[in-house]
């Protein structure tokens, strides 16, 4: 059985993996917009392209909350920080999918002239 140093020990790689997603995600976000203001395709397919880094680093954090949960049996403090890691995880990678979609919107509408002004 795995003891108290090992559990804080996955606690804190569970939430730095937290941070570095939450940094990605911001960071495709802003891009994602970037790319449609300046019509940037280039940049746009990046972004779809990184998605699958955002998708494995949740897959990362829910396995690892459930590995916790099922060896370490967390108290509820404990319990609550996992499973607060686990929907935090879900609704980054929700919005890291609508970076995609403003990305893919870009793609679809590459050689199209844009009416209005776009300003960030």
């Amino acid at each position: 059985m795995a003891t108290r140093s090992e559990f804080s020990s996955a606690l804190k790689e569970m939430q730095s993996s937290l941070i570095q997603m939450a940094d990605t995600t911001e960071n495709t976000l802003m891009r994602a917009v970037q790319a449609l203001v300046d019509q940037d395709v280039a940049g746009a397919k990046k972004i779809i392209a990184k998605d699958k880094d955002i998708n494995a680093t949740e897959k990362h954090i829910l396995d690892s909350a459930i590995k916790l949960i099922a060896t370490q049996q967390p108290v509820a403090k404990d319990l609550r920080r996992i499973v607060t890691a686990i929907k935090i995880s879900s609704d980054l990678e929700r919005m890291a999918d609508l970076s995609v979609d403003i990305a893919n919107v870009v793609v679809r509408i590459e050689d199209q002239q844009l009416t209005g002004s776009l300003s960030i």
